[in-house]
């Protein structure tokens, strides 16, 4: 609520093969899964591509986002401690048991709000001038994740203009 516009839902195909490329075509916005290696070379099907842990893009914009920066080491260890400690938690206490799995969830979650919170933040001020600091405070990386917030702030219609200071000058 009160952040811009739509971006079409993303549909989740939990299995595809190659009987499936042609209704693949036609969608704006999926994640998929298959174990049929062609797909890595259908470029026309996917942004991003991800063949256990190695992550492939075919578009420039998008290769800055595939480089680990200082705020996704700082994100990395964060998540680490929590997982740590949630597993100490399981260990002391034998009634206690969240699992991983709700600790990933929530750790992104509010990764997610505490990013739209600052964008809708500075939507509604009258300056509208997303800083790196502001970067920072969302837990992203000034440089390393600006096309991303750039795409973020496109996708959502979201009126605030982007002043990150080039690292270069």
């Amino acid at each position: 609520p009160g952040i811009g516009g739509t971006i079409p839902e993303s549909k989740p195909f939990f299995y595809v093969n190659v009987a499936d490329i042609e209704s693949l075509e036609v969608e704006v916005s999926y994640v998929a899964c298959t174990t049929e290696k062609i797909f890595e070379e259908k470029r026309e099907l996917y942004d991003v591509y991800v063949d256990n842990q190695n992550v492939k893009t075919h578009h420039d914009h998008l290769q800055p986002l595939l480089k680990i920066n200082s705020a996704d080491r700082e994100k990395y260890r964060r998540l680490n401690e929590q997982r740590q400690m949630l597993l100490y938690s399981q260990e002391v206490e034998e009634d206690y048991n969240p699992c991983e799995e709700d600790l990933f969830v929530l750790f992104f979650l509010e990764q997610n709000n505490r990013i739209f919170q600052t964008l809708l933040e500075v939507s509604a001020s009258q300056d509208k001038t997303l800083t790196a600091e502001h970067a920072r405070g969302m837990g992203l990386d000034p440089q390393g994740d600006r096309s991303f917030l750039m795409d973020l702030l496109e996708a959502y219609g979201i009126d605030v203009m982007l002043v990150i200071d080039n690292p270069c000058c």
